[in-house]
């Protein structure tokens, strides 16, 4: 990629995933810039930069658990050994050794601090971490009313479905008439039923609080299939006894871009990360950690989630921008 700006990309993506970009994503990327409605007001914090050269230290959020994004890795060994691990990690890596780069430091200590989904937000605000690294959605909501901000996706994830293989379905009308697991009140479980009321699917559905329990409701059959986000259902078929008794399904049922959580009052600490990302990927970079994490075996146990990149992914990055949303809209 020639151009090497941050600036407005308009226009509608080009290349194969056109058409289906068009339909889930805005159909006009504004600049990387601020967000046009301006977030709520939070207290006053020294600028991340102004710190980060005062203290020598950067303070990564990280979410334990989060595979293959963030998590901790189990060294029988090394039971001191806390440090995450996890192609969200990777990244943040690499923006703190540009950051120590870009800022002439001799030396940079990255503190990497665990977040709960429900502390994430505040911890941002209120300066007790600089970026989170995990995977968190980039949304209008989150920061028009939240009050944060996000850099350049690196990854982008949506609902999907996770079948048992014997079941030999291969797409959402095979499905007619049978029973699919739902989570209440997420954008999978929303989107599944509009696909079903479209459709005239005629399908049961069965609640479970979390993917083990759907995972239980397959193996015994209380359940044909499980809708959420994909890459849940490529870790829950990776982590089976038998990788090969279930199948993900289908197109993508929503669109939720994953991205590098930061203050939104912070204009010069969120340009330099905006510049970072795109870096990064035109020399090629996180593609070769995407490869690492997704198409590769990893840790603890060597599972290969087998994810390829998506046609979304690859468009994204021939036009880098911060100006993505989920679809549904908010």
């Amino acid at each position: 990629m020639k151009n090497k700006s941050t600036n407005v990309h308009r226009g509608m993506f080009c290349g194969t995933a056109c058409t289906l970009i068009a339909s889930l994503w805005c159909q006009t990327l504004p600049a990387l810039a601020a967000d046009t409605a301006p977030p709520p007001k939070a207290a006053a914090i020294e600028p991340t930069l102004q710190r980060i050269r005062t203290s020598g230290v950067l303070n990564i959020g990280f979410r334990p658990g989060a595979v293959p994004f963030s998590y901790y890795r189990v060294v029988p060994d090394k039971p001191d050994n806390d440090d995450p691990i996890g192609y969200g990690v990777d990244v943040c890596q690499k923006i703190a050794q540009n950051i120590q780069r870009d800022l002439k430091l001799p030396k940079l200590k990255v503190q990497y601090v665990p977040v709960t989904p429900k502390e994430r937000f505040d911890a941002i605000k209120q300066g007790k971490i600089d970026i989170e690294c995990a995977n968190t959605s980039n949304t209008r909501e989150r920061r028009e009313k939240i009050g944060v901000a996000f850099t350049i996706p690196y990854y982008i994830t949506g609902a999907k479905v996770l079948v048992r293989s014997d079941l030999k379905v291969a797409n959402l009308n095979d499905l007619t008439g049978r029973t699919v697991a739902i989570v209440k009140n997420t954008t999978a479980t929303t989107m599944m039923q509009k696909q079903d009321s479209f459709r005239n699917l005629k399908l049961n559905y069965v609640e479970v609080e979390n993917r083990k329990q759907a995972t239980e409701f397959l193996e015994t059959r209380k359940a044909d299939a499980f809708v959420q986000d994909d890459i849940v259902l490529y870790n829950i078929r990776v982590s089976a006894a038998n990788p090969a008794s279930y199948e993900v399904i289908g197109d993508f049922l929503s669109i939720e871009p994953i991205s590098i959580m930061l203050r939104a009052q912070d204009p010069e600490f969120k340009r330099m990360i905006d510049q970072q990302m795109v870096g990064m990927i035109q020399a090629g970079e996180l593609q070769k950690l995407y490869k690492k994490w997704f198409e590769n075996p990893i840790p603890p146990k060597g599972g290969n989630l087998n994810v390829p990149m998506s046609l979304l992914m690859r468009d994204m990055m021939r036009y880098p921008t911060d100006k993505i949303d989920t679809y549904p809209p908010d």
